[in-house]
């Protein structure tokens, strides 16, 4: 598994460069039809809910301390 400051890229550095070419795109009016549209949506919900999933199974909350 790599570590940040690898040499070779990550999964999640791809996706920030990927993230942010989309976003340099749209915020320059990609045009985009409907189908190219309704996949974007329903690739973002998914990624949404994976990382929703990957959360609640990998981040506890905080112990919280009792008032003394």
């Amino acid at each position: 598994m790599n570590k940040i400051g690898d040499m070779e890229p990550t999964v999640i550095h791809n996706f920030y460069k990927a993230t942010q070419s989309l976003r340099e795109a749209m915020e320059s009016d990609l045009p985009l039809n409907d189908l190219e549209r309704i996949s974007l949506e329903n690739y973002i919900a998914l990624l949404q809910m994976t990382y929703i999933e990957w959360k609640r199974r990998n981040c506890h909350p905080p112990a919280y301390r009792k008032a003394a």
